[in-house]
């Protein structure tokens, strides 16, 4: 019938009045999204594959002084292996009624952007806050367990990250009893129903007698107990020691990542002394060192305690602080970053070139292979119509013997 609205008329709606806009939506605590980028150049449709180097060139002949005629040495070549990973999907969805997204869209582009603009808002950073933790602690889980009392779990002190919790009530989660790719699970769902800051809590609902210290929590669907379905993150990367994008640390040291634990209060002195594991094994350019809130706090206050004022100090104004901190260690420049959903026991150092994102399609709004990327769908079971989100990505790294996951970060 003319004139009535259908899921492609809403669609139409969207990119009028946020196709533009919605899509660049980046929250401050994207942090690895931002610096890390998606690879466009090479969006893969099985799988991205990149050749890299393990071992170098060893046929070399060493003929002394005399310049006399010598047999070369034969040629040990240098070790080439071709890496590779596939995407890993994540889908967001939320949903409005027939009526309310109608008479929305039937009133025209102010009526429609009230009606969605909070919901579809919500969606993109919900999504981008679920990436931004796989990129870091993909596989790794989002904490450990210290122990558990009536369905309240009290996160451990070293795995606590009050912004990853942040607005989570109503997540479902699963426990598994560690990290590896063959765990069990205990239980089933876990519903977030309440999140304690001050005590480093979570209130779950649903059946959670099995769970127990030390076992890890997983947003539901993450994993099996037998198999990941998100990406390894950087934090597992820059630990790596064993097999990582189907090459194993194990036969090639290059291939794995630098550990540092029990690091103590933080100070640059030893992010300083950390980066040597990665200049030993031929780090030679910039890096990034993630920290989380806290530990940020810690170096700001001591930049700030040592800081000289020059000719540009002003009795009327005074300004301190940073988004940024800057040090200069064996490598070159060290950029210091807060990382909001870092772990308080836990920081990172990497190199930005050694790090991109592959897939087949980066974070946006509605579905890559429908007409134009549509946004809306129609519920099959429901008298609603929904928006989705859409990725298929990794995070890859040809480099990992240049990256270091340091643990153990204690406050005084």
């Amino acid at each position: 019938m003319a004139g009535e609205n259908t899921v492609s008329s809403m669609d139409g709606l969207y990119k009028e009045v946020y196709a533009d806009t919605l899509n660049d939506v980046v929250p401050n605590s994207s942090v690895l999204y931002d610096l890390v980028k998606f690879d466009d150049g090479n969006r893969m449709g099985d799988s991205f594959h990149q050749g890299v180097v393990l071992t170098m060139e060893h046929g070399f002949t060493y003929n002394g002084s005399a310049g006399g005629v010598a047999t070369l040495a034969a040629p040990i070549q240098a070790t080439l292996k071709d890496a590779s990973t596939s995407g890993f999907e994540m889908i967001g969805r939320s949903k409005m009624t027939y009526a309310a997204a109608s008479r929305a869209a039937a009133a025209g582009k102010a009526a429609f952007k009230q009606a969605w603009g909070t919901l579809l808002l919500n969606l993109r950073k919900a999504s981008m806050k679920r990436l931004e933790l796989q990129l870091g602690y993909g596989q790794q889980g989002l904490g450990v367990v210290s122990s558990i009392a009536s369905g309240v779990i009290t996160i451990s002190d070293a795995t606590w990250s009050p912004a990853t919790w942040a607005g989570m009530e109503g997540a479902i989660l699963e426990a598994f009893t560690g990290t590896t790719a063959t765990e069990t699970q205990h239980n089933g769902d876990l519903t977030i129903s309440a999140v304690s800051y001050a005590n480093k809590t979570i209130t779950v609902t649903g059946t959670s007698s099995a769970v127990a210290a030390n076992d890890v929590l997983y947003f539901k669907g993450a994993r099996t107990a037998t198999a990941f379905n998100e990406m390894p993150g950087l934090m597992k990367i820059a630990a790596n020691t064993g097999t990582l994008f189907g090459i194993s640390g194990a036969s090639y040291a290059l291939w794995t990542g630098n550990t540092s634990s029990s690091f103590g209060t933080p100070t640059m002195g030893k992010y300083l002394a950390a980066v040597t594991d990665q200049v030993d094994r031929g780090l030679d350019e910039k890096v990034y060192l993630g920290v989380p809130p806290r530990a940020w706090e810690v170096l700001n206050a001591d930049l700030a305690g040592n800081r000289e004022y020059d000719g540009s100090y002003s009795k009327s104004k005074a300004e301190n602080g940073s988004q940024a901190i800057s040090y200069y260690g064996q490598a070159g420049e060290i950029e210091t970053r807060s990382m909001p959903f870092l772990r308080r026991g836990d920081s990172v150092l990497f190199p930005k070139s050694c790090l991109k994102r592959v897939g087949s399609a980066d974070m946006g709004m509605g579905v890559p292979g429908t007409d134009g990327r549509d946004v809306f769908f129609h519920v099959s079971t429901d008298n609603a119509v929904e928006a989705r989100s859409f990725t298929d990505q990794a995070l890859w790294c040809d480099a990992p013997a240049h990256c270091s996951f340091i643990t153990g970060i204690t406050y005084p």
